[in-house]
């Protein structure tokens, strides 16, 4: 959940369809609908923390990708 600029979602969230599922590896996405393709330094310490809890859980974190109505980029 989160605003136009601003989203907060907790590790455990981002995981519990992964751990439920007993996957082994992911691929996050996640939108900016302002069009901004550019990752916010926030957008990369989130990445960086999500990586991180996946090593913990043994789920690799292949990726997150950001899109936006016309593109995409990736950030790991």
């Amino acid at each position: 959940m989160g605003g136009i600029n601003r989203v907060h979602v907790e590790p455990i969230e981002v995981f519990s369809f992964a751990v439920a599922k007993k996957c082994k590896k992911i691929i996050l996405v996640h939108n900016h609908p302002s069009g901004e393709l550019k990752p916010s330094n926030e957008d990369i310490e989130f990445a960086k923390n999500l990586k991180a809890a996946g090593e913990i859980l043994k789920i690799e974190v292949l990726d997150l990708i950001i899109i936006t109505e016309d593109d995409y980029t990736n950030i790991l």
